[in-house]
């Protein structure tokens, strides 16, 4: 094979031959261009898993994933940010070394495999289409549980290692109330994206995130949340926010509080929203469930007593 034509199928993740036609093609601007091992070198320098998506264009899964679940904003800033996408199709020269590798078939596909950079090992593994939405929980929640800062062994059983879950400490929260309080987010464009900023690399790509003016007279403008109950109010309950860096944001809220009350809550503290002035959603976890079309009700009529929701982009 020449030069450009390896090329031209690491950069396109196609098969070999060109009677392949992407119905939805791969988000090429998305997936890695090099090889597994030097996407193993590039992740393991930028403190980020890899995210393997192997793909067949006969099956109509691989084609939603293109469509629907690569494309949704919030997966793509979690790719960014905490994973690096390495797609292929299943014919290709390395998406055939990589099924050999790890024992794959057809019936496996479409792929997605989480792989540890530093050691080659794969530590998940999801068979068929993923939604956008089921694909965020499952990426946030495999980034709480996991680490890049402690050498992990190649696991032989591919079953996530239970971990203690990450969150803002308590006094993290009492300084964002503190400074919540002294106006700080008076103007929640001014926020200062540090505050939350938790992540692997210590950092949170902000130019990763432009802001987008044409939805940024479409999105809504939220009011500083409410003073947060007291721990001895006995009609209070706690309900955690995940943020888009995987640390959570819990927080007590009355019962009798609006949704809207999340909202406002999860627009303070979330960084992104300064930085892209665009709409999001808030959405339980199992199934998930758009909180958008309930601001007005309770959060107790909602049930979201001591659960924990996802932030994510509309």
């Amino acid at each position: 094979m020449r030069r450009s034509e390896i090329e031209l199928e690491n950069a396109l993740g196609r098969a070999d031959d060109d009677s392949v036609d992407w119905i939805f093609p791969p988000p090429s601007h998305l997936s890695h261009q090099a090889s597994l091992e030097e996407a193993r070198a590039a992740a393991s320098a930028e403190g980020r898993w890899i995210l393997v998506n192997l793909q067949s264009h006969a099956e109509f899964g691989s084609q939603m994933l293109n469509r629907d679940t690569f494309t949704n904003e919030t997966v793509e800033s979690i790719l960014r940010t905490s994973f690096l996408l390495w797609q292929r199709g299943h014919t290709s020269r390395q998406g055939r070394e990589y099924m050999r590798m790890h024992s794959l078939s057809e019936d496996d596909l479409p792929h997605l495999g989480i792989i540890d950079p530093r050691t080659g090992a794969k530590l998940k593994t999801f068979t068929g289409f993923v939604t956008p939405e089921d694909l965020i929980i499952r990426l946030m929640e495999f980034s709480e549980s996991h680490t890049l800062s402690v050498p992990q062994l190649p696991q032989v059983i591919e079953k996530a290692a239970a971990g203690t879950e990450s969150v803002v400490s308590e006094s993290e929260s009492e300084r964002f109330r503190s400074e919540s309080n002294l106006n700080v987010y008076s103007n929640r464009n001014s926020f200062d994206s540090q505050k939350v900023d938790d992540e692997p690399n210590g950092k949170m790509a902000a130019d990763e995130l432009p802001v987008d003016s044409s939805s940024a007279s479409s999105a809504v403008v939220y009011d500083l949340p409410s003073d947060e109950p007291p721990e001895s109010a006995r009609d209070a309950v706690k309900v955690s926010i995940k943020l888009l860096n995987g640390k959570s944001f819990p927080r007590r809220y009355y019962r009798n509080a609006s949704v809207e009350e999340l909202f406002r809550v999860a627009a303070s503290v979330e960084p992104a929203v300064a930085q892209k002035q665009e709409s999001f959603d808030l959405v339980t976890r199992f199934p998930a469930t758009s909180l958008k079309e309930s601001l007005h009700k309770t959060i107790g009529e909602c049930n979201l007593a001591g659960s924990q929701i996802f932030f994510r982009w509309l």
